[in-house]
């Protein structure tokens, strides 16, 4: 199917900016970032850039101005989209048979990250920490919730995993590691 819409396309009243960089996009030492802002704010967002200073790199831009002019960008996104969805398809199916007990992958559409929501609560901050330490880069999903002081609720336990840096044949090994971590707990 299709992708859904931004939410910057859908906004109607033009408050909401969108943001990203194109060190996920293409390289990851590559820090060159943008913003897409409603036509109202434009103007304040030049005038905080120009008292912040030029920091992004002068010699890149022109290089990736031709790029994305020559529609190389286009071309470029397909092939990772592509990838990436190749990636998501063998890592999804592994998750499922190797930790199914402790979580259920949540499919995105796309992207380079998939969010594995927890069936029984665990230490999610504490199992990340030792899974970095072991080499698998992943994150505690309720690091990523924020308490709201009128309604507090506990937050989402799980994973949030990235697999745009892995290696395909890397992938058992990771799940693995995270099933020794989880049969620990």
């Amino acid at each position: 199917g299709l992708p859904p819409p931004l939410l910057y396309n859908m906004d109607l009243s033009q408050r909401t900016i969108l943001m990203g960089s194109f060190s996920k996009l293409m390289f990851q030492n590559f820090r060159l970032s943008y913003m897409v802002v409603p036509a109202s704010l434009s103007y304040a967002f030049m005038d905080i850039q120009a008292q912040l200073g030029g920091m992004a790199s002068l010699h890149i831009q022109p290089a990736l101005s031709s790029f994305l002019a020559d529609r190389h960008f286009t071309h470029h996104m397909r092939k990772m989209s592509k990838l990436y969805r190749q990636k998501r398809d063998l890592l999804v199916p592994l998750i499922e048979r190797e930790l199914g007990t402790w979580l259920t992958p949540i499919v995105p559409h796309s992207g380079t990250h998939l969010v594995a929501l927890a069936k029984q609560p665990f230490d999610d901050v504490l199992l990340a920490d030792k899974a970095r330490k072991m080499g698998i880069n992943t994150q505690a999903l309720s690091s990523h919730f924020l308490n709201n002081e009128s309604q507090p609720k506990a937050p989402q336990q799980g994973l949030l995993m990235g697999f745009s840096g892995v290696q395909e044949q890397d992938f058992p090994h990771l799940v693995g590691g995270l099933r020794g971590l989880f049969e620990t707990i």
